[in-house]
């Protein structure tokens, strides 16, 4: 099926983009227009360009996922007046490890002290080399999704280690 996101998430235990392959780096703004237990409606400003994205929540690890461009001006209106939640900041750097790209997202803002790593796979059971810099998974835990820590952030988290 088009627009599948298969996706795997790690938390950072240490990030020195000066010894990585870092093949680009992306500031990142992003709220939530619609928020529920099986579909969002999220609204990102990337590099200056703002997107609309639709996922709908399917199993495990995969997700539909429909992303569109759209216009900066009505990117800004609608931050103003459709983001009900405090919006995640972050600074993504795309890092190559054998063959493969990682998003190592390093947060800003309340959740200032989180640092995770994504890879997208093509398919639930690919196989990838698994970096040093990785720690624990944390794909089936829903509080480290960007929904998630959009209404209940990171530094409001009363034992990070939960």
């Amino acid at each position: 099926m088009d627009n599948l996101e298969i996706e795997r998430k790690f938390l950072v235990e240490r990030f020195e983009p000066h010894l990585m392959q870092v093949k680009s780096v992306h500031k990142i703004r992003q709220g939530y227009m619609f928020l529920d237990d099986t579909k969002e409606v999220r609204l990102r400003n990337k590099d200056e360009k703002y997107y609309l994205t639709i996922k709908v929540n399917q199993s495990g690890i995969v997700r539909q996922e429909f992303e569109y461009a759209i216009p900066a001006a009505d990117g800004d209106r609608l931050f103003v007046s459709a983001i009900d939640s405090s919006p995640i900041e972050k600074t993504r750097y795309i890092v190559s490890v054998a063959h493969k790209e990682w998003s190592v997202d390093v947060f800003h803002g309340e959740n200032e002290g989180l640092m995770m790593a994504e890879i997208e796979l093509d398919s639930v059971d690919e196989s990838f080399i698994s970096p040093d810099w990785l720690g624990l998974e944390v794909t089936e835990d829903r509080r480290y999704r960007n929904a998630y820590l959009s209404h209940t952030p990171f530094s409001s988290w009363n034992s990070k280690s939960e």
